[in-house]
């Protein structure tokens, strides 16, 4: 083989920026367009070929039940709720995959599934629960870690407010406000509450009146603690969750706590100044001018940051 970097020696090279390639002779890699890189190619002459640096992501709709695969780079999920499996992490190490909650409504649910106990970021089948939501995940060959978690939510209209009793149920009266909304902050639930009645109630119940939280979803009760002792003169700090203003029928006005009674309720009780009244038929009951206003923020299972 001649030596190609003699003083002397023919050059295949004709062009400023062409390279030196060998198959069975030397030969010329002529020079590639701007912007290209060279890349092994075994089916070229010379086994090296320009080609592009940003190559072409696939984005992919998703709309039912479904299994990605190493080929997908985003997808983007719309319509009923299903589960998305993504492919196993081991083996993979470095491929990103980008999920994008596109649904019509706040509560359409995309579950997030993995294969052989795999975690996305140490969670188990995380959901993608509102609209408008981003979770670009990495695979480290073992398990997938988070690398953005992203939910944008305006306000969202809950609808009426659901009371229920611990023993039976109480009989809303006549009500001018009667309302509850949520929107979702990260991996929490804000919401703000509001149910004045200016007339009496067809049954009062009996037991603590407990309200449930909209958008069908549950508590984290492992981030915050339940309040579910009956008895007023016992609150503690223990599942408090925000501030309420209340007023009874029997004139017995104040500050409002809000605590969690369980993984779907909240409770309210007030506070005069010199005693504590649970929201409950023992020290008031649906049956004249009540109102409570509250405002507290809860953490959400499943929800991601």
């Amino acid at each position: 083989m001649p030596n190609i970097f003699a003083p002397n020696s023919s050059s295949p090279l004709t062009t400023k920026g062409d390279l030196y390639g060998f198959s069975t002779a030397n030969t010329r890699v002529a020079v590639g367009a701007n912007g290209l890189f060279l890349k092994a190619d075994s089916s070229a002459g010379a086994g090296v070929t320009w080609a592009s640096a940003t190559g072409t992501a696939a984005i992919r709709s998703v709309t039912t039940t479904d299994g990605a695969t190493t080929a997908d780079s985003t997808l983007v999920f719309s319509g009923a709720s299903f589960t998305e499996t993504l492919f196993t992490a081991v083996g993979n190490s470095g491929i990103i995959l980008t999920l994008v909650h596109n649904g019509t409504s706040l509560t359409q649910v995309y579950t997030i599934a993995t294969t052989g106990g795999q975690t996305i970021g140490g969670l188990s089948n995380p959901i993608m629960h509102t609209n408008g939501q981003i979770l670009q995940v990495q695979s480290d060959g073992a398990n997938w870690v988070i690398l953005n978690s992203r939910t944008i939510t305006g306000w969202v209209d809950g609808g009426t407010n659901t009371i229920t009793g611990t023993t039976t149920n109480p009989t809303k009266g006549t009500t001018n406000s009667d309302k509850i909304w949520w929107r979702r902050n990260g991996s929490n639930m804000d919401i703000r509450m509001e149910y004045r009645q200016t007339a009496g109630s067809a049954g009062a119940g009996s037991g603590d009146y407990l309200y449930l939280i909209p958008g069908s979803q549950s508590i984290d009760t492992s981030f915050v603690g339940t309040f579910s002792t009956v008895a007023p003169q016992n609150v503690t700090s223990v599942g408090l969750v925000g501030s309420a203003r209340t007023v009874l029928s029997t004139s017995q006005t104040g500050t409002g706590f809000t605590y969690v009674y369980d993984s779907t309720h909240f409770r309210i009780i007030l506070y005069n100044g010199s005693n504590v009244f649970a929201t409950s038929s023992t020290f008031y009951a649906l049956t004249g001018i009540v109102s409570h206003e509250a405002c507290f923020s809860v953490p959400i299972s499943g929800w991601l940051p």
